[in-house]
Order: C-alpha cells, then structure tokens, then sequence
C-alpha cells in the first residue's frame, strides 16, 4: 500500500491512471472490483491532502478525459457513465473531506462534514422521487421476480420493508465509503510523511455532543413517527449516522488498548468479531462511540497515546 501510494504521489498522470485503472474495473468482478473505486477516491483523497483541491481537481479532469477517450473506443463498454457516476459519487465528495481535513487539521470535522453530506442525500433523494419507498419498490420488483424464479420469493412485506429502508442503506452506504476511503488517504499521507500521525489522529476522534443530540433526536422520532414520514427521515438519517458512531467507537477501542499495551490481543479478536457477529458487533461499536461522547470513556481509562488532550 505505501508503494502504491508513493506511485500515485510521484507525478500527476500516474495518480489519474490509478483512477482510470479503477473506475475501468470496478464493475467487472462485484463485489469485489466494487472496491477498487474506493481505492480510486483514496487516491483522490492523498492527492487533496498533500497538494490541494487544485491538484485534486485536475487529477480527476485527466481521468475523466482519459475515461472518455476510451469510451470512444471502446463503445459497448459503460465507462463514460462510470466515471460520471464516481465523479458524483465518490470523488468530488472525496476532494471536499479532503479540504476540510487539510485546512481544518480534525478528523471531528471531515467527519460531521460528511454526516451533513450523508444527510444532504438523503434530503435529495426525497426531493428528485417524492415519496422513496413506492419509488424503490418499482426497480426493487425485477429482483424480487428473479427471486421468486428462483424459487426465494420475497414477501410482499419484506418486499416493502426493504423498500422503505433503501435511502437510508443508500446515504449510510456514500457515508462509510466516503470516511473510508478519507481514512484510507490520511494513512497513506501519514505512511510517507507524518509517520504514526494517522494512529494519534484516529484515536481522538471525537463527533461531539451536538452530534450526539441529533442522533438521540432522530432515534426518538423514528420510534414515535414510526410508519409516517418523519419517522421514515429520522430512520434514514439515523443509519447515516450511526455509521459515523461505528467509527468512533472503534476510535475508543484502539485509544484505550494503545493507553494499556493491550493492542495486539485486543484488535484482532476485535475485528474478528465484526465479520463474524455483523451486525450486532458493529451496532455495539456504535452504541460505544456514542456513549463516548457523554462520558469520554478514553478519559476516565486513561488519556489515549499517553497523555494527549482529546479534543
């Protein structure tokens, strides 16, 4: 991965080729290749964060013209609407995170930036379809068909509840994939010039308790409204934001494991956990962050990295 990155920092046709690379492959092999266009948007992302949003942009201009010279060529092939699609998607939100990051030095900020961004989609998506649950149910019907041929028919309730929950599955799921690939940029930064800025960085991670009230508000509103619309915002929201609580709970626990030396027994079954236990395990990580935010749990075990003030 640090080769990889000082490839991408070496000049700026190489960092766009890793995106046209990316974008090229990202729907040949899914879920997989998926990936690589959050590896594009990291690439994007370091770029922004060591030179700024001038050389982020004509990164991704470079990549755009390359992605559409070989849509020219290569007509069947969907590349131009790719690259559009993670232009919208992934790399501009990516260069805006990456800005904040770079002038605001706070990874609390990128990250409430992104929570309004996570919410702004939300908010668009209502706007552009009206009502969204009637709007998923038409283009979640040919799957729900492709089941029942197969012999796994859904439910017209399960149906319906899949429908309702699909906006906020789709802002939760441009949140973490924009934190994501942010932090994945800030490690790269960190591994060629700020070496272990990354780890102390991450450790004080902190949304704050301004965040925390809009999460305890959208959770309370969703069971109250529950079946009307507001209850249907509030739930959409609610799973933008626990993703951002999932982050800083794992932010608590390698702050506390890093104070006690425990880093190495502690981490792994951790993560384990999460593949293994999903979702619960990642559900308690977020409860964790949360809580954090009222009781400063890294605090009360101990200042994280020994002794650093949590902001």
């Amino acid at each position: 991965m640090r080769a990889l990155a000082a490839f991408a920092m070496a000049a700026r046709w190489r960092a766009a080729l890793l995106l046209v690379a990316t974008a090229a492959t990202a729907v040949l092999l899914p879920p997989v290749t998926t990936l690589l266009a959050y590896l594009g948007a990291a690439v994007v992302g370091l770029v922004t964060l060591r030179r700024g949003a001038g050389d982020g942009a004509l990164v991704i201009g470079l990549a755009l013209l390359a992605c559409f010279l070989l849509a020219a060529a290569m007509p069947a092939y969907p590349l131009r609407a790719i690259a559009v699609s993670l232009l919208l998607w992934l790399w501009l939100p990516q260069v805006l995170v990456a800005l904040v990051l770079r002038h605001g030095r706070s990874l609390d900020l990128a990250f409430q930036v992104t929570a309004l961004l996570g919410g702004l989609v939300v908010v668009l998506i209502h706007l552009a379809v009206g009502d969204p649950q009637h709007w998923w149910l038409e283009r979640l019907q040919p799957l729900a068909d492709m089941l029942r041929r197969h012999g796994s028919p859904l439910s017209e309730a399960q149906l319906a509840r899949l429908a309702a929950s699909m906006t906020g599955v789709v802002a939760a799921g441009f949140s973490l994939g924009t934190l994501g690939a942010l932090l994945l940029a800030r490690w790269w930064q960190s591994l060629l010039y700020y070496p272990g800025g990354f780890g102390q960085a991450f450790r004080r991670l902190r949304l704050g308790r301004a965040l925390a009230v809009v999460t305890l508000a959208c959770l309370l509103v969703t069971g109250l409204a529950r079946g009307r619309s507001p209850g249907a915002l509030a739930g959409e929201l609610l799973a933008v934001l626990l993703g951002l609580w999932f982050f800083q709970g794992l932010a608590v626990v390698h702050g506390v494991a890093r104070q006690r030396g425990l880093a190495g027994r502690w981490l792994l079954p951790l993560y384990l956990a999460l593949v293994l236990l999903y979702p619960l395990a990642e559900m308690v990580l977020a409860l964790g962050g949360w809580l954090d935010s009222w009781i400063d749990i890294r605090r009360r075990a101990g200042a994280a990295d020994g002794g650093e003030r949590h902001s």
